[in-house]
């Protein structure tokens, strides 16, 4: 059977245990942090990371994961794709340096005796369905390319300082080419993928550098892999541009040096799993979580038909949420291929990076203990992974597990069961309600006319009425005073009386303007979407769980662990005061559910 299973994942959160990196960076943008200080600070995160997940058990351990903003950005920089517009910035033939890295980011506006520069930012986009933002490549005819940061060489430098053995990660030559645009002076019909010949050679540079430095593995992030051909990206244009990159790249490199192409978010589209499975690669990551049976099979059927003895990566544990994976389920799935796995080398692996899923379940103290035991975020996912390949590899040899890995499983099993049969998850009322729900309810009882006229027998409302969409600022004053409060030295009727006095003022200051609706400014909310999830059954809100949205800016989303309800009206009382201030009529202001 297969050889020792090994471990890995694909990447870790980079912001922290408690959100260090975002202090770090944003105090440099404050200039109360100097550049040698982001840098140590940031070496020291990366450090903790790296040595964390490895003493966790990991194979291999995942570097240049790491960016103090946006790895797509580390990309564009690395191979010297800057737009022209903040090439002024820095001297012809230099590195790019921090001054241009973040003005891609945010802009930048700065005025010298000398020197006037104002430019906008990047554009930012989601990355992929993620809640995670990316920055956007901006490439022409004229782009060129040309090794421009020394990150990636001096982060894996830093790993083999510690000891630790790691495998580089980077983002795939097509990937890259396929996030970007084109820029604004493209020629029409320009099309990013056609650089591919003009970006390879600075590819095989990076990675012929890294294997000088002693790297032995090296990962490539082609999630684009897993995206529908398109008419400005065909299915012939992007297996053209996938076999010139990795023949080329393979060719180049040394064989003790195993390549590994990462696909991720589902599997690869199937008009394109024939050719990812044939790159002359080392090894395919396949992201299990997010594909079907029939796919999976697929793909472990033309791994086992190569030649040599290929390598899979199977993602089991999924990169993208907060729960425990169910480990009796993921090695069973494994399993059910031994036999042709038999003649692979197979590494177990996160789905995708865990920089969608917040840092740690640990310190979170305040949740309810039954849904705790539920939760597994990044460094609990690390175990996940580990003692899944313990399960594995047992499996295939015949071997019996460590008495370890056997008490984990037991324990993991009993999380799992009690998820499913919680009686927290099930609420009869909402399941009546929603066993009720028909075709008509989707249908309004009135047409428009109808309501318009009826809205303007009450409202009296000009043609074009005037109004602001939301919320007022938030204060250092209401913050402040709601942190008095979480704290017990404010009293609840002190807080009450407060917040309605800014109420008041916010009333007043929008009809002295003159607007025609008027909202209260939801003082009394700390944030859109943590206000109503406190006041539902089935969401609960962590202490600690942030994730990296774009940047420095991150999120706590609730959680969400069983059926949705309110006992009780949440904006009625606040709504009706806030009317009571004004003979103007005042909006409710709720978070649509999709947000």
């Amino acid at each position: 059977m297969a050889s020792v299973v090994e471990t890995t994942v694909l990447g870790f959160p980079r912001i922290g245990a408690n959100r260090e990196l975002k202090k770090l960076v944003e105090g440099f943008w404050k200039g109360t942090v100097s550049e040698p200080e982001l840098v140590s600070g940031a070496k020291s995160l990366r450090r903790a990371s790296w040595t964390m997940q490895k003493e966790l058990g990991l194979s291999c351990v995942p570097c240049n994961d790491f960016s103090l903003y946006d790895q797509v950005l580390d990309a564009t920089c690395l191979v010297g794709a800057v737009p022209n517009r903040y090439k002024e910035l820095q001297n012809p033939g230099e590195n790019v340096s921090l001054q241009t890295y973040f003005a891609m980011a945010r802009g930048i506006q700065s005025r010298t005796a000398s020197v006037e520069v104002d430019q906008p930012a990047m554009e930012m986009k989601k990355f992929f369905d993620t809640n995670y933002h990316y920055l956007v490549p901006e490439l022409d005819e004229t782009t060129t390319f040309k090794v421009s940061t020394s990150k990636v060489f001096d982060e894996f430098n830093e790993t083999k300082e510690l000891g630790i053995s790691s495998r580089p990660v980077l983002m795939g030559p097509v990937s890259f080419l396929m996030l970007a645009k084109p820029s604004s002076v493209a020629q029409k019909g320009f099309k990013t993928l056609s650089l591919i010949n003009k970006l390879v050679p600075v590819y095989v540079e990076i990675v012929q550098k890294l294997a000088a430095q002693g790297a032995t593995r090296i990962q490539f992030d082609e999630p684009m892999a897993c995206m529908d051909p398109t008419e400005t990206n065909s299915k012939a244009e992007i297996c053209t541009a996938f076999t010139k990159a990795y023949d080329t790249i393979c060719s180049a490199i040394s064989e003790r040096v195993n390549v590994m192409v990462a696909t991720y978010f589902q599997s690869p589209h199937p008009e394109l799993m024939s050719m990812i499975t044939n790159l002359p690669v080392n090894m395919v990551h396949f992201d299990v979580t997010r594909s079907s049976p029939e796919t999976f099979s697929q793909f472990v059927d033309l791994m086992s038909q190569r030649d040599g003895r290929p390598g899979v990566s199977l993602g089991v544990v999924d990169g993208r949420n907060i729960w425990k994976v169910d480990a009796a389920d993921a090695v069973a799935k494994i399993s059910t291929y031994a036999h042709k796995l038999s003649s692979v080398k197979v590494q177990i692996s996160s789905s995708c990076s865990l920089l969608h899923s917040p840092w740690s379940v640990e310190g979170e103290d305040r949740l309810d203990s039954e849904v705790h035991d539920w939760l597994a975020f990044a460094k609990e996912k690390v175990v996940e992974v580990v003692q899944i390949g313990n399960l594995v590899n047992a499996a295939f040899t015949g071997n019996e597990v460590d008495s370890s890995t056997a008490e984990w499983f037991a324990s993991n099993k009993a999380s799992c069961q009690n998820r499913k049969n919680s009686a927290k998850t099930y609420d009869p009322s909402v399941r009546s309600r929603v066993e009720r729900i028909s075709p008509e309810m989707f249908k309004r009882k009135s047409d428009a006319q109808t309501r318009y006229s009826v809205q303007q027998d009450s409202l009296h409302l000009p043609m074009f009425p005037t109004t602001t969409i939301g919320s007022f600022p938030q204060t250092s004053q209401v913050r402040k005073a709601r942190a008095d409060f979480k704290k017990g030295a404010m009293s609840h009727e002190e807080y009450a009386k407060f917040i309605q006095q800014e109420t008041q003022n916010c009333i007043k200051v929008q009809e002295e303007i003159g607007l025609d609706v008027l909202v209260h400014g939801e003082f009394e909310r700390n944030d859109m979407v943590e206000f109503f999830g406190e006041h539902l059954n089935g969401m609960l809100f962590t202490r600690n769980g942030w994730v990296q949205s774009y940047g420095s800016r991150c999120v706590k989303p609730p959680v969400i662990f069983g059926d949705v309800s309110r006992t009780k009206p949440m904006t009625t009382d606040m709504a009706t005061l806030a009317q009571s201030m004004s003979s103007k009529p005042v909006k409710g202001m709720l978070t649509g559910p999709v947000t």
